[in-house]
């Protein structure tokens, strides 16, 4: 009996460390302590700096994490915000929180807007970011609404404000767009480098930006052989512009060894749309 006593005696000791444990690492999170720690943790990771003005929500199971209402990213630079999001919601390593180190697993921000306050901007819906670590293959899901949405991997690179992109577009009754691209980011611009587009059984290649003022999208592109009727209703758009129904100017250059559209065939071909990409 003095064993059973024991024992129950050690449980009731280990699961009051356990609540003392919890306690107060929840009030370590809800703290300017916790808050500060996380704001570094998300700032290390993206390379630029990020802030959580308001107050947010701890769960602590089942998934440990934090949820908030504002979400900054500020130019490191200037000091502006270039993104913000309506909504977050953080999902954090356990173990490392023994330690009171966290480590994002994974990310979610809801109508996040990109573009400084008071200037031109886009929102995303929704997106969705799962086994974040910088340098490494990490898995993203955005939500564009009626545009589709975007679903692949990314491996971001904070020294050198870069991200290398792998993605699939869809839109429903439309071919999927995959695209491989290099992306430099800065206040201002996103470069696009070692691009590579594949639609309607065809594939493209060159450089680009954003320019995020704008917003305006700016491609050089070029092609051994393209089918531009294939190509424009391969769009998301359908057999328009391009640019039809997208929160951004389009200006495109585009040159194929060998183009056809219906029956007319052109060697060493051009097509042109909008104004003559710009990039910084």
């Amino acid at each position: 009996m003095k064993l059973v006593r024991w024992l129950a005696v050690i449980a009731i000791v280990l699961f009051l460390a356990l609540v003392a444990g919890v306690l107060g690492l929840n009030a370590w999170l809800d703290s300017a302590g916790g808050r500060a720690t996380l704001e570094r943790q998300l700032s290390a990771a993206a390379g630029v700096p990020v802030l959580l003005p308001d107050d947010f929500d701890v769960v602590l199971w089942p998934p440990v994490g934090a949820s908030g209402s504002d979400l900054r990213v500020l130019d490191s630079v200037g000091g502006e915000v270039v993104a913000r999001s309506r909504s977050f919601s953080i999902e954090l390593a356990p173990r490392p929180l023994i330690n009171r180190e966290l480590r994002a697993e994974s990310v979610r921000l809801e109508w996040l807007a990109l573009g400084p306050p008071g200037g031109a901007s886009f929102a995303v819906p929704k997106i969705e970011i799962s086994g974040f670590e910088p340098g490494r293959a990490t898995g993203l899901q955005i939500d564009l609404g009626l545009l589709g949405e975007v679903s692949g991997f990314f491996s971001w690179f904070p020294r050198s404000a870069r991200v290398d992109l792998d993605l699939r577009y869809s839109v429903p009754e439309h071919d999927d767009i995959e695209l491989a691209v290099s992306a430099g980011y800065g206040a201002e611009s996103i470069g696009l480098d070692e691009l590579v587009v594949r639609i309607g059984g065809q594939q493209l290649s060159g450089q680009g930006c954003v320019l995020l003022g704008g917003p305006e999208l700016n491609l050089s592109l070029e092609a051994e052989t393209l089918d531009l009727e294939a190509l424009m209703n391969a769009m998301p758009s359908g057999p328009g512009t391009p640019s039809a129904g997208l929160p951004l100017e389009v200006n495109l250059s585009l040159e194929a060894k060998t183009l056809y559209r219906g029956g007319v065939r052109a060697e060493d071909a051009v097509f042109e749309l909008g104004a003559p990409p710009r990039c910084p």
